[in-house]
């Protein structure tokens, strides 16, 4: 049953006005819970950076560390950083990623930002006026507390969900089988998600009622309504994708309203992951895998192989030659011996390795 449903069997005399009423006052803001997270990081940041800042001048005794000269590289850091953090989906409360997906991404940015930092501080050459204490204490302290704040956040968050106090407001537009087996669906098993109700463009009598449980199908334009009140979070149009000319036609339907917007895939599609779509001629394809290199990165990465390969060469060499002066001296036969490896595009290579066992 969907939301719509219960109002009415309640005997609410105006449902759109009910509805909206009630998901008004029987939810939280997803954009406060999101700007509570950013303002909570965007103090956690400048915080560690005082206390590690403080903790460094204990440690090392040193009366000469200006507090001023710490704060443009701290707000700069705090600022790149929640915004990285946002544009990688952290705050995100429905479409972020899992606990152990959240906490990578937290910990990957951080670094990226230090790194950066780091970067800047050695272009600029103003790396001895700043302590390296301070910066790898504020690393690890920044890191600690940003994840602990995501725990807490996520927990947070899963317990109004399951409260139901949070969720994400989606209808349903095509009551074709496909429509109604997703209505079914959202109603039962889907977590977090509210089903707002099922709607169609066509005349009631033209609706067969089989597979649509207990929830009746609305007017399509009674969905205009609610999407005015920006109170509906997705609108999935369940018609068949081979009719492509309706789907385009309530796609451009709901472009003025903000609100996501999703279309069924064709069948086998539910494997794939779809990047995006282009076209050849005048048929369409969905890109599912990129290629791993362009061109560019083909040229980069050998340069890299070349004069990586190189310089590592040059640094292990000696501890090389004594590994190889120890086996031959533990045992005879070979220093090293080839193994058959595949590499890319499967192709196999002879790959050299010291011997470590007897012949």
């Amino acid at each position: 049953m969907t939301v719509w449903d219960a109002l009415v069997r309640h005997k609410d005399r105006n449902a759109v006005g009910a509805l909206r009423g009630f998901l008004r006052s029987n939810e939280f803001s997803r954009t406060a819970i999101a700007g509570a997270q950013m303002a909570v990081d965007s103090l956690i940041v400048p915080i560690s950076s005082f206390l590690s800042l403080s903790f460094t001048i204990v440690v090392l005794r040193h009366e000469g560390i200006h507090f001023y000269l710490y704060v443009l590289p701290t707000a700069a850091a705090t600022i790149v950083l929640v915004f990285n953090l946002a544009r990688s989906g952290v705050y995100d409360t429905f479409n972020a990623p899992s606990l152990l997906g959240a906490l990578r991404s937290t910990i990957r940015r951080l670094l990226e930002v230090v790194l950066l930092l780091t970067g800047c501080f050695f272009v600029f050459k103003v790396s001895d006026s700043f302590s390296r204490l301070w910066l790898v204490t504020w690393s690890l302290t920044s890191g600690i507390a940003l994840c602990s704040a995501r725990l807490v956040s996520l927990s947070a968050v899963n317990t109004l969900i399951k409260n139901g106090k949070l969720a994400k407001n989606v209808a349903i537009v095509g009551a074709s089988e496909a429509g109604k087996r997703l209505s079914m669906k959202l109603a039962r098993e889907a977590p977090g998600t509210r089903l707002i109700g099922l709607f169609d463009e066509r005349h009631p009598s033209r609706i067969g009622s089989s597979g649509t449980g207990n929830a009746a199908v609305r007017p399509l334009g009674t969905l205009d309504e609610l999407l005015s009140s920006g109170h509906v979070d997705e609108v999935v149009i369940a018609i068949p994708p081979c009719a492509s000319d309706r789907v385009l036609q309530l796609s451009r339907r709901f472009h003025p309203f903000a609100v996501s917007l999703k279309v069924l895939a064709p069948a086998g599609y539910e494997h794939f992951r779809v990047l995006d779509s282009s076209l050849y001629g005048d048929i369409a394809t969905f890109r599912v895998m990129s290629k791993p290199l362009d061109d560019v990165a083909v040229v980069m990465k050998w340069l890299e192989d070349k004069i990586i390969t190189f310089f590592c060469l040059i640094a292990a060499l000696p501890l090389m030659m004594l590994i190889a002066l120890a086996i031959k001296l533990d045992s005879p036969g070979p220093v090293v011996f080839t193994q058959k490896r595949f590499g890319a595009n499967n192709r196999i290579f002879d790959l050299l390795k010291f011997r470590s066992m007897y012949v």
